[in-house]
Order: C-alpha cells, then sequence, then structure tokens
C-alpha cells in the first residue's frame, strides 16, 4: 500500500439500516441492539435519538477528516509536482483534496471519482481522481465524457511523483468570447513576456504582434506558461495557423521523477503538438490511442486553444519493455512517432487502427521472395513504420472502393464492415498486404531527395524489383484462389477486386509525406473491367479517389480537359450511409457523362467529383464531440469543410506536377450540393499556395472573382428558354395561355429559387406553381402557390416549410416534413400534383426509376405530367424516361440540355480567370455577367430549336435519345478536330508568333489564331475583346478544345444529326473547318446582297433567306 492508502481511515460501508419509529437511517456504521431500553440515560424519544445519532455522526466524521488530514496533506505537497501548484488554483485544490479524501475513504473495489469541481457562467471543469496511474487511463476518461456539451477546451493532467495518484481535469467551454484583452495586455505577464523576447533576441516580439498573439490566448494558459514555453509554443502556433497539418516537436523532460525520495526515471518525455482546425477531445484520443499502442503511459496532459489552433502537450514515459529504443529524440522511433502524429488530424480511423495493428504490421514482415529486409524497424516500438502507414492508407481506401463495385452484387454480404472483416483475417492479410505493398514500394522507388538523388540504394531497389517479380496480381490472385478455394467464395471474391483495384492504381500522392489523405490515380480501362465492366459504356479519360478522416470522393472525367461540379452526399444513417456508399462510384460515373453530354458547347469536357461524407454523430469514426462542440459549427458543417479541403488537396496533388499539364491535363471544378462559399473561397486560395498556375480558374462561382450561379440564376436562365419551346412545341404559348407548374426544389435552392422569380417575371400570373416540395416538406395548392409569398422565401432563402399559411387557398395544404405525414408527402408530390409541367430542380439521383415510373401516372394511365424539364441531374434514370415515353407519351427534356446553362457560364468563368486580371475583375463584371446570361440563353435556344425539329421529324422517338444524340455528336466532331490539330503542331523547338501577332509556344500553331477567329462569334463580347490580346495566356491544349468545340457546335446546330452523323469518319475534321470556312465566305455574300443594287426587297430576302439556310452546306461542295 502507498502512503496515500495507509493515510486514510476507511468508514464502514455496510448497507446496515436501524429502523426508529418508521425512519431508515442507511450506512451509520453502528448497530442498534434494541430500539427501546428501560435505561434512563439511553434515548427513547425519537427527536432525541436523531439529535443523538447527528452529534455522533459528526464526531466520527470530524475525527475521520482529521486524521486524513494528517498524513494526506503533506504526501499531497510533497508528492503532487510542482507544475501542479503553478497550474491550479487554491480553490480548484481544495477540491481535489475533497475528491482524493472521498476516494480513499470508500470501502470498495472503485478506484476512479469523476467529480464535477468547478462551474462557471460559461464552462464546467470534470475531474477524475484515480488510485495509481495506468497506461489508457486518460483515453478511457476521454471516452468517457464524449456526452459532455461544450467544446473540450482545456485538459490538465498531473500524476504524483510516486505513482500513487492521478488527477485529470477537463474544461468544457460554452461560450467563445474573449473577456481577458486588455487584462492580459496590461497584466504582469505580458511585460514579463516581452522583457524576455527583448533579453533574448527572440525576432517574433514585435509588440503589437504580441498583443495580437495575447488575445487569442486563454487566461488560464497565460497564468501559468513560463516565458520560455510561451514563445516555443508561438512559434508551433504561427506555424500551424490558418494551414492544414500539424506540427509537432519532442523534448526530454528536464523534471526528475521521484518515488520514495529517489530519482528512479529520467526517461521521459514533453511531446508538443500545434494542430488546427480539429474537434478537441476527438483528437485528443486518438493521440492517446497513439500513445497507448506505444506502451507510453501519460503522466501529464495540457491541452488549450490559441485562435484556430489547438495546442497539445503530453509528457510521456515509455513503457520499461522498450525504453532503449525511445532514448535518442532524433532516432527511427521519435521520427516515426512525429510522423504518425503529424498525420493524425486527416487519418481515417480505419486506416489508424490497421496502423496500430500488431497483425497488420507483421504482415509487411513477410517477403514472398524470402530475401528482402526491412530497414529501420522497431518492433518493440509499437507504432508503425511510414511504410506501414501508407500501407495502412492504401488498404483502407481500396476496402472502400472494393464496396462499391462488389456492393451491387450483394450488398449485405460485401458491405464496408464485411470486406475489412475479409481482409484483415490471419489468413488473408499477407496477401491484401502484399497487394498494398507493391504501390508502396513503387512510390519508394521513384522518391528522390532535395538534391534529385535517389531515397533507395541500388541493393534496396533490387530487393524491391524481386519481390514485384513474386507479387504480381496474377501470382496474388493465386495465392488468393488457394486460400479460399471451397471455403469462402466470399473472401475470394473481394480478394480479387482487391488485388486487381491495386492493380489499377497508376499513381498516388504517397510521395507528399505531409498530405490530407491518400489520393489514386485509377486506369480507368483496368478499373472498369473490376466486376460488371458491361454496364459502362463509355470509358473516362480519368478516375480518382481520395481518402481521408470521413471522407471518400470519386472524381470521373471524360475529357483531359474537364470541368464539373463537386457534391457533398451525407447520409443520415448508418444503413443509408451503405446505400450511398455502395453505389458511390456508379453516381459519381453517371454524373460525369451526363456533365460531359452537357459540356458539349464548351473547351473543357465533362467531370464530377462526389464526397460521400460520415457527419454521423456516431459514424463510427471515434469521438469527434459535441454536435455543436464550436458555437455555430455543428458537427455537420465542420466534417463537410474539412473533407472539401481533403478532397480538393488530393486532387491538386495529382493534377499540379508539370508532367500533367505539358500533356495538356488542366482539371477545374464547380460548385454543387452542400458546397458554400467558404468552400470555394478556401480552394481558390489554396491551389494559390499550391502552385497552381491560374488558381482563380480552379474552381468557379466565386463571390468576388467570379459569377456565382445562385445570385445571378445561370442555370435556371437556360432551363427557362428549354421550357418555354417545350410548351410551344406542345401547342401552347405561355406568353399568352397560364399553363400548371410543380417544382421539386425549395425557393431557398439555386435553380428552383431563382426558376420561381423568372417564371413570375416572364409569365407573372400565368405561370400557376401548383406544388413545390424540398427538404423542409411540401406546399400545394391547385388555385397556384401565391407569387409574392413565394418570392419573399427565395429573397430570404428560407424553405417552403417557412410559407406563410394564410396565404393558402382554400384548398392548399403545407406540410412538414418532419411528421410521418409531411414526409410522405413530400416525397410523393411529384408523383401526385396534377400539372402541365414538372421541373424537377432537386432531389436524389434516380428518384424516379424504372421500378416506380407508375406512379406517375394517373389511375387512367394519364401522367400527371405531361412534360418534364429536367433542372436536376440523373432525377429520372434513362430506362424510366423511355418507359414514361412509351406508356403515357412524356415528353423528358433531358438534364443534359435543360440544365446545361449553369456549365456554360462556369467555363466562361474560368476563361475569364485566364484572361482578365483580378484587379481587373471588379469593373469588368457588370458588363461581363449581362453578355455570358445572353450568351447562354442563345446557345440554350439554338440547342432547344434543333431538339424539337428532330423531335417533330421522328415522333416516335423519345426526347431524350435526341438530346444525348446532339452531345454526342458535338463531342464526336470536336475529338476529330482535337486530333486535326494535334497533326498540324510544328516541330518547332522555340517560341513564334502567329499572324494575330500571338506568342506561341514551341510546338503550337494555328489554334491560336482560329481562336481569335472564332472567339467573337462563340464568346461574350468582353472576352472575345482579351482573347484578341491575351491568348497566350491559355494553355495550348485548352485553346485546340475550344477551338474543336467552336466548330463542332457550330457544325452540328446548323446542319443537324442526320448530316453530321452520316459524314465519313475520316472527313468530319476536314468537313467542320471547312464549315467554318464556308460560313464566313456566305456571311460575304449576304452582306454583298444585300448592298447589291437593283434588287427588289422581296427578292432579296428570299436570296438572304436561302444563303443563310443552306449557303455554307452547298460551299463545302460534298
Amino acid at each position: 500500500m502507498n502512503l496515500v492508502q495507509n493515510s486514510l481511515t476507511r468508514i464502514s460501508t455496510t448497507h446496515s439500516s436501524v429502523l426508529v419509529r418508521g425512519i431508515c437511517v442507511h450506512g451509520l456504521g453502528m448497530v442498534a441492539n434494541r430500539l427501546f431500553s428501560s435505561k434512563s440515560w439511553l434515548p427513547i424519544d425519537e427527536e432525541e435519538m436523531k439529535r443523538t445519532a447527528t452529534t455522533a455522526l459528526k464526531h466520527q466524521y470530524t475525527e475521520m477528516q482529521l486524521k486524513t488530514a494528517e498524513t494526506l496533506i503533506p504526501w499531497f505537497l510533497n508528492e503532487m509536482p510542482a507544475s501542479y501548484f503553478r497550474s491550479v488554483a487554491p480553490e480548484d485544490r481544495l477540491q481535489h483534496l475533497r475528491a482524493i479524501s472521498a476516494l480513499r475513504s470508500l470501502e470498495s473495489e472503485a478506484d476512479e471519482l469523476r467529480v464535477l469541481t468547478a462551474v462557471k457562467e460559461e464552462e464546467r471543469t470534470i475531474t477524475f481522481a484515480r488510485i495509481g496511474h495506468a497506461p489508457g487511463t486518460l483515453l478511457r476518461q476521454v471516452k468517457q465524457l464524449s456526452a459532455e456539451a461544450g467544446r473540450l477546451s482545456e485538459v490538465q493532467v498531473f500524476t504524483s511523483r510516486d505513482d500513487a495518484l492521478c488527477l485529470n481535469s477537463f474544461k468544457f467551454q460554452f461560450g467563445y468570447n474573449n473577456k481577458n484583452t486588455q487584462q492580459n495586455i496590461q497584466g504582469t505577464k505580458f511585460t514579463q513576456h516581452l522583457e524576455y523576447a527583448k533579453e533574448h533576441g527572440i525576432l517574433n516580439a514585435d509588440e503589437e504582434e504580441m498583443k495580437k498573439y495575447f488575445n487569442k490566448c486563454d487566461p488560464g494558459y497565460l497564468a501559468k506558461v513560463s516565458s520560455a514555453r510561451f514563445f516555443e509554443h508561438r512559434n508551433l502556433v504561427e506555424k500551424a495557423s490558418g494551414g492544414l497539418h500539424a506540427f509537432v516537436e519532442v523534448r526530454k523532460a528536464d523534471e526528475p521523477r521521484i518515488m520514495d525520495t529517489q530519482i528512479i526515471d529520467t526517461n521521459r518525455f514533453w511531446i508538443q503538438i500545434a494542430v488546427p482546425c480539429i474537434r478537441t477531445r476527438g483528437y485528443l484520443g486518438r493521440v492517446l490511442k497513439v500513445f497507448g499502442a506505444a506502451g507510453h503511459s501519460v503522466d501529464r496532459c495540457h491541452l488549450t486553444d490559441i485562435g484556430d489552433v489547438t495546442m497539445l502537450q503530453v509528457l510521456v514515459t515509455p513503457a520499461q519493455r522498450n525504453s532503449e529504443i525511445w532514448t535518442n529524440i532524433d532516432g527511427t522511433a521519435w521520427t516515426d512517432a512525429c510522423h504518425l502524429l503529424q498525420r493524425l488530424k486527416w487519418l481515417d480511423d480505419a486506416a489508424l487502427d490497421l496502423a496500430l495493428s500488431p497483425s497488420f504490421r507483421r504482415a509487411g514482415e513477410i517477403r514472398f521472395s524470402g530475401n528482402a529486409v526491412r530497414q529501420n524497424f522497431h518492433p518493440l516500438a509499437g507504432l508503425p513504420t511510414p511504410a506501414d502507414l501508407d500501407a495502412a492508407e492504401l488498404l483502407a481506401a481500396t476496402t472502400a472502393i472494393v464496396h462499391t463495385k462488389l456492393a451491387r452484387a450483394d450488398a449485405v454480404a460485401y458491405s464496408s464492415e464485411s470486406i475489412v472483416q475479409i481482409v484483415t483475417r490471419p489468413r488473408y492479410l499477407p496477401i491484401a498486404r502484399a497487394a498494398v505493398d507493391r504501390i508502396v514500394r513503387a512510390s519508394r522507388a521513384s522518391a528522390i531527395d532535395d538534391q534529385g538523388l535517389p531515397l533507395c540504394t541500388e541493393r534496396e531497389l533490387a530487393l524491391m524489383e524481386e519481390e514485384d517479380a513474386v507479387t504480381t496480381p496474377g501470382a496474388l490472385k493465386m495465392r488468393a484462389n488457394d486460400a479460399t478455394a471451397g471455403v469462402d467464395a466470399a473472401a475470394g471474391r473481394v480478394l480479387n477486386a482487391l488485388i486487381d483495384t491495386t492493380g489499377a492504381v497508376r499513381n498516388t500522392n504517397l510521395d507528399r509525406i505531409l498530405r490530407c489523405g491518400i489520393a489514386m490515380n485509377l486506369d480507368p480501362k483496368a478499373f472498369l473491367h473490376i466486376e460488371d465492366s458491361d454496364i459502362y459504356h463509355h470509358m473516362p479519360y480519368g478516375i480518382i479517389y481520395v481518402h481521408a478522416r470521413r471522407l471518400g470522393g470519386f472524381h470521373v472525367r471524360f475529357k483531359r480537359i474537364a470541368r464539373g461540379g463537386m457534391r457533398i452526399v451525407t447520409p443520415r444513417s448508418a444503413d443509408t450511409m451503405q446505400m450511398e456508399s455502395g453505389r458511390h462510384f456508379d453516381e459519381c460515373y453517371n454524373l460525369a457523362f451526363a456533365q460531359q453530354l452537357k459540356n458539349k458547347d464548351l473547351a473543357e469536357g465533362g467531370s464530377k467529383g462526389v464526397l460521400i461524407v460520415n457527419a454521423l454523430t456516431d459514424g463510427g469514426q471515434g469521438d469527434d464531440g459535441d454536435e455543436n462542440e464550436k458555437e455555430g459549427e455543428t458537427l455537420h458543417h465542420y466534417v463537410c469543410r474539412q473533407a472539401v479541403k481533403a478532397y480538393t488537396d488530393g486532387l491538386l496533388d495529382l493534377s499540379l506536377p508539370s508532367d500533367t499539364t505539358s500533356r495538356g491535363e488542366y482539371l477545374y471544378l464547380g460548385p454543387d450540393e452542400q458546397i458554400i462559399p467558404q468552400d470555394i473561397q478556401w480552394v481558390v486560395d489554396n491551389a494559390q499556395v499550391r502552385g497552381h498556375p491560374v488558381p482563380a480558374a480552379f474552381m468557379s462561382s466565386k463571390a468576388e472573382t467570379g459569377i456565382n450561379h445562385k445570385e445571378f440564376g445561370v442555370t435556371s436562365e437556360g432551363v427557362i428558354v428549354y421550357l418555354d419551346t417545350a410548351l410551344r412545341a406542345s401547342g401552347k404559348d405561355p406568353s399568352t395561355a397560364s399553363f400548371t407548374i410543380k417544382i421539386t426544389g425549395g425557393p431557398d435552392g439555386d435553380v428552383a429559387g431563382n426558376l420561381i422569380k423568372m417564371l413570375h417575371r416572364d409569365y407573372g400570373q400565368g405561370a400557376k406553381i401548383v406544388g413545390i416540395a424540398d427538404g423542409s416538406g411540401c406546399a400545394e395548392d391547385s388555385d397556384g402557390l401565391d407569387h409574392e409569398e413565394l418570392l419573399r422565401l427565395v429573397d430570404a432563402s428560407e424553405p417552403i416549410l417557412s410559407f406563410n399559411a394564410d396565404k393558402l387557398s382554400a384548398r392548399g395544404h403545407l406540410y412538414d416534413a418532419g411528421t410521418d405525414e409531411g414526409a410522405a408527402r413530400r416525397d410523393s408530390m411529384h408523383n401526385r400534383i396534377i400539372a402541365d409541367v414538372f421541373v424537377p430542380a432537386g432531389g436524389r439521383p434516380n428518384t424516379i426509376n424504372e421500378h416506380n415510373f407508375r406512379a406517375f401516372l394517373q389511375p387512367d394511365g394519364r401522367p400527371s405530367s405531361p412534360l418534364v424539364v429536367e433542372g436536376a441531374n440523373l432525377f429520372i434514370t434513362p430506362n424510366a424516361r423511355t418507359a414514361l415515353y412509351r406508356d403515357a407519351g412524356v415528353r423528358v427534356v433531358k438534364d443534359s440540355s435543360a440544365n446545361k446553362a449553369g456549365v456554360i457560364c462556369s467555363s466562361f468563368e474560368i476563361l475569364a480567370a485566364h484572361l482578365i486580371d483580378a484587379e481587373d475583375f471588379d469593373d469588368t463584371k457588370p458588363i461581363l455577367v449581362s453578355q455570358v446570361i445572353l450568351r447562354l440563353k442563345q446557345l440554350a435556344q439554338l440547342e432547344a430549336n434543333l431538339l424539337f425539329r428532330e423531335f417533330s421529324r421522328h415522333p416516335a422517338i423519345e426526347l431524350p435519345v435526341f438530346s444525348t444524340r446532339i452531345s454526342q455528336a458535338i463531342n464526336d466532331v470536336t475529338d476529330a478536330v482535337i486530333a486535326k490539330l494535334e497533326q498540324n503542331k510544328t516541330n518547332d523547338s522555340d517560341k513564334h508568333r502567329s499572324r494575330h501577332n500571338i506568342e506561341l509556344p514551341a510546338g503550337a500553331t494555328c489554334p491560336y489564331d482560329l481562336f481569335v477567329d472564332l472567339a467573337h462569334d462563340h464568346l461574350p463580347k468582353v472576352l472575345a475583346e482579351y482573347s484578341t490580346t491575351r491568348a497566350d495566356r491559355l494553355p495550348h491544349g485548352y485553346v485546340e478544345s475550344a477551338v474543336a468545340s467552336f466548330v463542332a457546335s457550330r457544325l452540328v446546330y446548323a446542319e443537324g444529326l442526320s448530316f453530321v452523323e452520316t459524314l465519313p469518319a475520316d472527313r468530319v475534321a476536314e468537313v467542320a473547318l471547312n464549315f467554318v470556312d464556308a460560313q464566313r465566305k456566305t456571311k460575304n455574300v449576304v452582306q454583298a446582297v444585300k448592298d447589291a443594287p437593283g434588287l427588289d426587297d422581296a427578292n432579296r430576302e428570299v436570296i438572304i433567306k436561302l444563303l443563310d439556310r443552306g449557303g455554307a452546306r452547298a460551299a463545302l461542295d460534298l
């Protein structure tokens, strides 16, 4: 027994009770032998007996407390470390003494007591007092606090010098007002730190900057931190602030450890971690998990927030069994530990658990070649090497990919959990580890140091080659099949899919030591042939997968230069998480292909990014704290913002290197579901930090130097064009005849909100909106929803549930999706409500599919809406579109046509970022926006006219077929023209100038001249004017693509599908380029006819009309 255990007299906890005239008194520590006595000195009166018992208890308790104090207080003063008395206020020490006393007074097996030791207006402190000191104690306590509200703002951990007691205090904050500003600056601490800085020549000690920094610090932290530590911390905090990654330092502890007045150990270390933008208790728990795996005991821990950075200090003692390898702070063990701690913020929990698993690390030691040797490995360290960490990240990522590939076959057998269980079984883990180790070795083999020299020796490279030779995908599949044959067919399928996935990896970002997640560039051909290859009818140009904490994100593109939105999907339950992750790739692929069809008029091909984000509070990603840990920031908001950072930074890892841009590969992003302005600005700023050549072009819809889609309603402007054209084609003139319309997507949304405004603008009360549904609920009114009330919601950016029910007619209804009935009404509104037009302007993909499309029909078989204009992507599946037209004649204007105006606007914004300097953009923006809207409406009208012209000729074929054929025809011509322009490249190695006096890159030729020639007919006027002098700012590949798309769209919109689709493949590019020249010549002839004397006006008009309709085609002389 230690001193504190011997120092306390225990009272009995026997649960005896004394019944005194109906009063039950528990735990008195004495037994009444009788209730009544004839002895006159014994109490008989009830009140007298109570007074006597009370007096006795008070005496016993006081005597016990005095005895306790005699031994406990001297022990407390002698054994608690000096830092405890510096850091803890006197009133808090008294509370701690009371807790220790209570803990030691209990006769039970309990060795820990949790008490609320401080409650203030904006914070509360919970302290754990524990007998003894054992590894894992602090981590367990952190987990116990998962239900506590507020942000964990401070942690103080103290261990008595004799290891007899732990005192761990956790402060939770509810308010975030910094009230200490003047007090801190005017206090002695500020002066003390400033004088210390001047005395020691510290460079970052400017007084004004010090004041700003002081204002970010907690008063309690400032009161106890020494000047030396203050500037150490400040240096780390300034490195981390505003960044993505943690900064870690390790130093030997200067305080000796004493027991029984003897120095027993000096092998202790302080780890200082400055990490930006974290949920404190979740991060602390992960740090403690790492130290637990290493066998380190945590003797002390301090945590405080300084601005956006959390400063964490941990004093650890390595376990005796492996203390030698931790002695040198510059040694491999500490180097690997610091590497892990730096990466910890972004590591997925599955990857962390794998990396810390001894069986996973042992699997990394297996060498099928029999002679490869692992370098710098410390099996007793308990922590992964960088190679282990890389392999763990890869395995966590590839198992997620395997899930999305196999879940279609059996969502239960191939759930995420089932797949992880399979690959981590001892029988299969060496095979899985070998598969990902191939990628790790490839990265290491190509790694170079700062001087450009290989990091691996020739001997190491030779050993890696030998191991690669015996772990080819074919060899690993044989091992997998041998291990699973006749035993576990599901395991065999999983292992084969895993091996195929790792074999499809072209390159990764493993060479970037500080990364936000693992990013993998996948070979589309190899990847699509993993399971069900027949369902993918179009081959993407590239596939990227990014995996990080709470994030899995695909990016699919169909051209080397591609643009498309990124969207966040946040499933609301574990079940929906499995469903969404199971169809993750398919959704991204289909959206990217829809974008490819939509981008037909543009320089950029189609792409899409879909991020599956685990925003569940119990999402299996450890404890990330209270739902509202930070004021105004829910867990959902936090993880979505972090996911965008990890995903886009991962994309930059694989798209920034010069070898991709030299091949003419460029990625451009745009906002989609759940992407907010804060994300957009961060993506652009980070692209600049990372060295993107034109960071403003990397992301569209910027607030200052972009064209925000929602603000200007660009997508809805195109939807209105198709809506108007479709109504007219069906025999209803919307300018004179009223029509009814139902919409999914709320007034606070981009497409739906702006559509409401434009319906009112263009048609007034003639556009009767009879139903609107969004996430909050739905409003229905057969007399039409009140326009003024809807416009109020649009202006206030409020959902449909905020609709004033008083504005409904007697036949109107407002339903709250928070109720069962309201949710059912909301989910079925698009089917139930009868309207002339249905515009899905929001909602999940595949809402109407081949299994449920009949719900869109009335009992008599007529559709609830005969016309659908798809403002949202993929709301109706292709098979459902076909079935609706076949069975009920529903005309669907496909998404790739109906909402293409938004992507046209984004493309013009990308071009503007290349051509217009940021400082000039504000002055140019008003006229640019008006010209962009005019041009995108013109392009929408060109396609709408062709679409319904083709449909009128072949009414047996549904509209979406023509929409797809138009897109495909333009894209095919574009590809042919690009190939032709590539053939015309010169072999010049020097820069040269075009006839427009544009300085061209080496090997470039006429595309720049042709781009300038075509710009005035295809671009908004202001961009065309900038192009004449600044086209050399554009990448050569971009110019080629732009020229090709200009030429292709001209040809297809003018001459139609029949002409273009029947052209010989080897003549497509020639005809397209000649057609542009023929149009120019025809234009000159038309002008000559207009100017010709002697022609009467009637003949002049006929000639001009004939030339406009067929002059260019006739000039081709085919």
